[in-house]
């Protein structure tokens, strides 16, 4: 399912890209490490509860980037969901096929 969605945010941080700093690389490092979850959930809850309202990052998956949003660190108009109905539906279907 492809969806969009438009950001308008004041404090994000990227760690699409490589840190010239090499302490900061090393932890974007670790947080991109997929067999090693601890590093990016501490940082993230970190970043969150500093006010950070989104985290870009390269994926680890598969090409591309992925972007996660603290909605709480968000207000109106913030984050903007096209086609909201059909991402709920299509949400909804998926949670009923576990």
């Amino acid at each position: 399912m492809i969806f969009r969605i438009d950001l308008k945010l004041k404090r994000h941080i990227s760690f699409a890209n490589i840190f010239p700093n090499k302490e900061l690389e090393k932890i974007r490092r670790q947080c991109l490490d997929r067999n090693e979850l601890a590093p990016s959930q501490a940082i993230g809850l970190y970043l969150k509860n500093q006010g950070v309202q989104a985290i870009v990052y390269t994926s680890v998956a598969s090409a591309g980037k992925n972007v996660v949003v603290f909605l709480e660190n968000t207000g109106p108009g913030e984050v903007i969901l096209f086609n909201r109905s059909k991402v709920l539906a299509q949400i909804s279907r998926l949670r009923s096929v576990r």
